[in-house]
């Protein structure tokens, strides 16, 4: 039996799995106890990331910088051995973040935090970017395995396919936050934190 009849079936199944676990990720980070100190610090880190993002109000430069930091932030998600690691840090520290705004809101409830997480996760932009950090950390899992198998090359293919499409769904989706961003400054309306890694967090 080929590499490709072999492990070619488990590629829906895992992205599955994996779309699965990032959510659990971001929602653990998004609703544990969070001490006032960790609180400031996300915070800040929101607030500075923010500023480097609205120096204009165009739509089409936000969303570059906002596509720029989601695209290096996730093509750490296709290195092997590795990848489906960063991406669950990765999705914890950013629910840390949306925690730290409810946590100096006052907000401790974990029912609360977590019909807040969800409301942040119905965004369009939000579903785009978690479906691309899937295909990429899942097929970190497949680069790992035909790499042990060495079946390296015939995968990096399909690993270059993987990464075009989900850089495409990248863009998307910060074209679409961009869009509800400049809403949000042209309404003066407080913006609020992106559910996953974006430049203006």
């Amino acid at each position: 039996m080929g590499y490709h009849e072999e492990w070619g079936f488990a590629r829906t199944p895992l992205m599955l799995i994996v779309f699965v676990a990032l959510l659990v990720s971001f929602l653990v980070g998004g609703i544990i106890p969070l001490n006032k100190n960790l609180a400031d610090y996300f915070f800040k880190v929101m607030e500075e990331m923010k500023k480097e993002v609205l120096v204009s109000e165009s739509v089409l430069l936000i969303a570059l910088r906002i596509f720029t930091h989601n695209a290096t932030t996730a093509v750490l998600m296709l290195v092997p051995f590795l990848g489906l690691a960063w991406g669950l840090v990765t999705l914890f520290t950013t629910g840390l973040t949306a925690n730290a705004v409810l946590t100096l809101n006052g907000v401790t409830s974990s029912l609360f935090k977590l019909s807040y997480l969800l409301l942040l996760l119905a965004q369009p932009h939000s579903i785009l970017e978690l479906a691309a950090y899937s295909l990429l950390s899942s097929e970190s899992l497949m680069l790992t395995i035909s790499f042990k198998g060495g079946h390296l090359r015939e995968e990096a293919l399909k690993a270059f396919k993987v990464a075009l499409v989900s850089l495409l769904m990248l863009l998307i989706a910060a074209v679409v936050e961009a869009y509800i961003i400049c809403l949000h400054l042209g309404a003066g309306k407080a913006l609020k934190p992106s559910p996953f890694p974006s430049s203006w967090k």
